[in-house]
């Protein structure tokens, strides 16, 4: 039922739960909304929120669900979290952390001023800080601190990966390594020791067991195992 101020003018229709008003001020109490409608203010409700549903809203974590666009002019405030089909999207919970893509951060405990980009880029982080992973993939496993890798599968393996950059498809793709850095397709895609430095396409690629070598190059020591403290 609608209580209202019989000195204004009020409009009420309702066409599959959607109710317009034009007034002033109004008290609104039915099917547990709340609120006092007019300029300024804000109607309340308990529980699921639907628009453009003929069932029960499938989304188990959200309070508001449409099933249609949505235009939207000024701002649209989302915290914690912005889902797509019951996915986040956005997501950006405490400890200043930035995570944009399907299943990506959705594991972080405590770590924190990290940025994850792509679809399950950082989705095994819980304690890692300071990381900056963009690409599908990029990082999946890593739970490690202070890494920045860029590119589709890049470091998706390695789990305690630390103070490292890895930039390009598959680079460092299998690598368990840290304190390495590996730029180009592929490179240093095997690499199991740390301190290493690559550069160029699939450059040390099957080094699994080198450690503290510097390779520049296309292909360049692609078939390295255990060689150390080179520059190539």
């Amino acid at each position: 039922h609608t209580t209202h101020n019989t000195q204004h003018t009020t409009h009420l229709a309702i066409a599959f739960m959607c109710l317009f008003f034009s007034v002033t001020s109004m008290i609104l109490s039915a099917q547990n909304w709340v609120g006092t409608i007019g300029t300024g203010t804000t109607l309340y409700r308990s529980g699921k929120i639907g628009i453009g549903f003929t069932s029960t809203p499938s989304c188990s974590s959200s309070i508001l669900e449409v099933d249609s666009a949505i235009n939207v002019t000024g701002q649209l405030p989302a915290y914690p979290s912005l889902l797509f089909n019951c996915d986040k999207i956005l997501y950006s919970p405490s400890g200043e952390n930035l995570y944009t893509g399907f299943q990506t951060g959705t594991n972080n405990v405590s770590g924190i001023n990290n940025s994850f980009f792509g679809q399950s880029a950082g989705n095994s982080n819980r304690y890692g800080n300071r990381n900056t992973y963009l690409g599908r993939h990029a990082a999946e496993h890593n739970d490690g601190d202070d890494n920045v890798v860029i590119g589709n599968d890049a470091l998706a393996v390695s789990t305690a990966t630390n103070g490292s950059v890895f930039i390009g498809s598959y680079a460092g793709g299998n690598s368990m390594t840290t304190e390495t850095v590996a730029i180009g397709f592929e490179a240093g895609h095997e690499m199991q020791m740390p301190t290493n430095t690559v550069i160029g396409y699939r450059a040390a690629r099957n080094a699994d067991w080198a450690n503290e070598n510097v390779v520049i190059g296309y292909n360049a020591a692609s078939q390295i195992i255990s060689s150390s403290a080179n520059t190539m």
